[in-house]
């Protein structure tokens, strides 16, 4: 390629020069991300790059290059999902679609990177497993919220809250009013104001099983996305964070994700210029939850 440039302040016109074009290629690693080790093992030992401080870098057998970044930060991910055509992969809790975090010491909803729907159906004892100090104050509980299909996947936005046909395999949902025995250290406010909803199945104590607290998150603060493809790797991320990411390719799950493996699989297809359908096989080949959608 010809280029002009400038070399010891003297300008260079009409050069031919070697240009290597990159995958640039984000991976996020937040509360609850299991992947990060594995990765960093795969494009060191395997893919033959070389590390430097969170970026790795190698030209692949096709002579195109790479650079793996790692983001492990709300600041840093906003900037890779904002960054034009990149490729972005996020490891860690999806927390209700709360959005990701980057501790375990959250505190409060504001904690969370805003990524999800304006309401979000929590499972409060679930979410405060994984950050103990996490609370809701009484003023974020949602008012009345109508269920409703996601455009495109056809699921319930939020499946916990009461329903009059239930799908197929799921049990029938009662709402819980303030007669139920909830632990006192459950929520910081009066029963009356919860919006919480159970299946019947109890526990031993007589609690419900498994709960949701309708919370208000506010809109997605994800400005505008740029990247070609995104992976949101947790659990049950199709109903949660589908809809705030209607852009370039998304991959996404349908259940719980536990798998180690899973992060590196996409970076080695992304590294490799493997189709989305062939990365999407090599992903349910470790854990059978996978889809994706271009929008």
């Amino acid at each position: 390629m010809k280029v002009s440039y400038t070399f010891n302040s003297n300008p260079v016109a009409d050069d031919n020069v070697k240009v290597t074009i990159c995958e640039l290629i984000f991976a996020s690693f937040g509360d609850g991300g299991v992947g990060q080790s594995n990765l960093g093992t795969y494009l060191t030992d395997t893919a033959g790059a070389i590390k430097n401080g969170d970026i790795y870098t190698d030209i692949n057998a096709s002579g195109k290059g790479f650079i793996v970044e790692i983001v492990n930060s709300e600041a840093g991910l906003k900037r890779a999902l904002h960054t034009q055509d990149a490729h972005v992969v996020f490891d860690g809790h999806s927390n209700y679609g709360l959005g990701p975090a980057y501790s375990s010491s959250v505190t409060s909803i504001s904690g969370f990177m805003n990524a999800g729907t304006t309401n979000v159906a929590v499972n409060y004892s679930g979410l405060r497993s994984q950050q103990s100090s996490f609370e809701i104050d009484g003023g974020e509980i949602a008012g009345e919220v109508e269920n409703y299909t996601i455009t495109g996947l056809n699921k319930t936005r939020f499946p916990n809250t009461a329903w009059a046909d239930p799908p197929e395999g799921w049990p029938s949902l009662i709402e819980v009013t303030s007669g139920n025995n909830f632990p006192e250290n459950y929520y910081r406010d009066d029963y009356e104001k919860m919006h919480y909803y159970a299946t019947t199945a109890t526990h031993a104590d007589g609690n419900p099983s498994n709960t949701r607290l309708l919370v208000s998150a506010g809109s997605a603060d994800l400005a505008t996305l740029k990247y070609e493809v995104y992976y949101i790797n947790g659990c049950y991320t199709d109903i949660y964070y589908y809809e705030p990411h209607n852009h370039g390719a998304l991959f996404y799950t349908d259940d719980g994700a536990s798998s180690t493996q899973t992060t590196k699989e996409f970076v080695k297809g992304i590294i490799e210029a493997q189709t989305w359908a062939q990365i999407k096989s090599a992903l349910n080949a470790l854990e059978d939850i996978h889809h994706y959608h271009e929008f």
